[in-house]
């Protein structure tokens, strides 16, 4: 069984239709505080999530990366959802949409406890591991995503656990890749194929 929630972890959300990333990030890297809400109970004060916090892991899921939390605290997180789905106003969607423009029915709540522990990277995935291109100059951004051994995603700790980037095409690349100290970067293709 994996630890109580570790220092480092990202906080994950997965639904189950396909979100629009408007209707929880504003201009797709700082999260929409009034969407999703982290609340260090322990503390009795709101978290500040930083920009570029904000990931999509697939179109119907995100995760947020806090920064380093606080060890042995309760925390809180609220993804807010359409309070008016079968209110007042329904025509008026708020919260978490669907890509149809419907509103998550209801806020969701839950809690968790970290331990005093740095989670450790464990592996890394892509979101894609594949990419056909079939002309030249194409280009397609590229995303990873780091968990530890029990499937946790976790995040570096600047400082304390650190780790660094390096991106590179496989044997006879038929792309190149941008290869900057991120886990974002852009495949331009350079010839046909798979890479």
């Amino acid at each position: 069984n994996p630890p109580a929630t570790c220092r480092n972890a990202q906080i994950f959300a997965s639904f189950i239709d396909a979100v629009t990333a408007d209707s929880i990030a504003m201009n797709r890297t700082t999260i929409n505080p009034s969407t999703v809400k982290l609340r260090n109970v322990s503390a009795g004060v709101d978290v500040v999530l930083p920009p570029g916090s904000f990931h999509f892991p697939s179109p119907s899921s995100f995760s947020v990366s806090p920064g380093l939390l606080e060890p042995n605290n309760q925390y809180e997180v609220t993804i807010v959802g359409d309070e008016n789905i079968v209110g007042q106003d329904p025509s008026i969607p708020e919260g978490v949409l669907s890509t149809g423009g419907v509103g998550m029915n209801g806020s969701r709540v839950w809690s968790f406890t970290t331990n005093d522990s740095i989670c450790q990277l464990d592996r890394v995935v892509l979101v894609e591991d594949r990419y056909l291109f079939t002309d030249f100059g194409v280009s397609q951004g590229v995303e990873a995503f780091t968990y530890d051994q029990f499937g946790q995603p976790i995040d570096e700790a600047p400082g304390v656990y650190d780790w660094s980037w390096q991106w590179e095409p496989t044997a006879d690349p038929v792309a190149t890749v941008t290869n900057s100290d991120n886990t974002e970067q852009l495949i331009t293709s350079v010839a046909n194929g798979t890479t």
